[in-house]
């Protein structure tokens, strides 16, 4: 964060000063007290089992400048110390950030979509390696974590790649008001918290309020393969871009994927290239297109986005590949899992070359709500039964995987289903032989590292 005045930051939250002096400056806003606080503005959120104007004192003790308080401020701070009463923490945060975004020339460029986000925004930040960047961290990419990344910039920023997550209606719209993107990116539409939203179109909705918030002058980066382009299409005033595979301005063509990596080449109105990737599968090859697009938008030239694409991104439990001392080579997606993200992983299961079994060892898909049952049916009906020799389930939920391979005619001596972690420690072991090909897939919750961990200490 630029050096900041005071003085501007309580015009930005539209409070106003209830203690201290106004006629300093921050270098930064911190909303955790245990970092070092030397300068910084202190914002104590609220949640529902903690209240961060308990550490108020702490983050003075550790240097901070001044505070955002909604309450009294106890006695004893340093007379200089800053007091800027609000009458909500967070969105005074928020507006704080936003107002420090409109001092800086950074383009900013939001993705949101139903999967995909994080390996696109990273894979993004590669194509725009040779411009001064400011990405989404971790997992900051809600209320909280988009005003953090956006106060991370400085005046050398060029480009903000934020990611836009969502738990519900109106998140992703508070998230473009706060950041307000020039260029805003969907990668998809899927069932993924549908049990949230209720239905296919209340998620398309939902993730298009992104574009409804994109100015006339910005870019809209939409999916050209998808059957809710149409409906997002219709939700923005900016300029669209697409992507695909089989359709779009920019397409990845030709794709040939193998377990460590993929070829491709990206088809672009300003030329093309071709690409060698260590991500692999249907969704990473789209994602790429997505990337090349919205990179071109952002004015990179064609040769550095091939540059980017070629990088590795490194994300820990995605597509990750381990081998075991006895020949097995186990397929860690470990970090999390939806109907479409999963449909693709089986369909590489399933299609890329191996000699031995493939079996498919995977968890529950959770915030499918009433929908749950029938999403894991499909995709043990419709997936794994065609690209698994054999299947493991571990999760309440995930016994619907198997029962929907069986339907689809997948035997039963292949096909094990445990409801817990636990009960699949005490028996799983003989469920994996030596040459095996071994995906494992589960949503966050489930800690389905759990399973790679096992089988890797099972093949020793």
């Amino acid at each position: 964060m630029e050096s900041t005045p005071i003085a501007k930051l309580i015009e930005w939250s539209g409070g106003r000063l209830e203690r201290g002096s106004a006629s300093g400056t921050a270098v930064a806003v911190e909303t955790d007290s245990r970092r070092d606080c030397a300068g910084a503005v202190f914002v104590p959120l609220v949640g529902e089992k903690f209240d961060g104007h308990e550490f108020i004192a702490s983050a003075a003790a550790r240097g901070a400048a001044g505070c955002l308080t909604s309450k009294d401020i106890a006695a004893g701070l340093p007379e200089s110390f800053a007091a800027i009463r609000v009458a909500d923490t967070l969105k005074a945060y928020q507006a704080i950030a936003r107002g420090y975004r409109r001092t800086l020339p950074a383009k900013v460029a939001a993705i949101t979509g139903s999967c995909g986000k994080t390996t696109t925004k990273n894979m993004l930040a590669n194509a725009l390696s040779r411009k001064k960047i400011t990405k989404t961290e971790k997992n900051e990419n809600n209320e909280v974590g988009v005003p953090l990344t956006l106060l991370r910039m400085d005046s050398t920023t060029e480009i903000a790649v934020l990611e836009f997550g969502m738990r519900g209606r109106g998140q992703i719209a508070e998230l473009a008001e706060i950041a307000e993107p020039e260029l805003g990116l969907i990668t998809n539409i899927e069932p993924s918290h549908i049990g949230i939203l209720g239905s296919m179109e209340a998620i398309c909705d939902a993730k298009g309020e992104l574009l409804e918030r994109l100015p006339a002058r910005g870019t809209a980066v939409l999916n050209a393969d998808s059957e809710w382009f149409d409906r997002l299409a219709k939700k923005t005033l900016a300029r669209i871009v697409s992507f695909g595979m089989e359709k779009g301005d920019y397409r990845a063509a030709g794709a040939k994927m193998r377990l460590d990596g993929s070829s491709f080449t990206i088809e672009t109105p300003f030329g093309r290239a071709e690409i060698e990737s260590s991500l692999t599968g249907r969704g990473a090859i789209i994602n790429a297109a997505a990337v090349a697009a919205a990179a071109m938008e952002l004015g990179e030239p064609l040769d550095a986005v091939a540059e980017g694409l070629a990088m590795d991104i490194g994300e820990a439990g995605r597509m990750r590949r381990v081998g075991t001392a006895d020949g097995k080579l186990l397929i860690d997606d470990t970090y999390n899992s939806s109907p479409a993200s999963l449909a693709m992983t089986l369909e590489l299961l399933g299609t890329v070359e191996w000699s031995g079994r493939r079996v498919a060892a995977l968890g529950d898909m959770k915030e499918l709500g009433d929908f749950s049952r029938n999403e894991h049916f499909r995709i043990g009906r419709d997936f794994a039964a065609k690209s698994a020799d054999a299947l493991v389930t571990v999760g309440f939920e995930a016994k619907a995987i198997a029962e929907g391979a069986l339907s689809a005619g997948m035997r039963e001596d292949g096909v094990a289903a445990f409801e817990t972690f636990e009960e699949f420690a005490e028996s799983g072991a003989g469920l994996f032989g030596p040459g095996d090909l071994v995906l494992v897939k589960g949503s966050r919750a489930m800690g389905m590292e759990r399973v790679v961990k096992f089988i890797e200490e099972a093949s020793k």
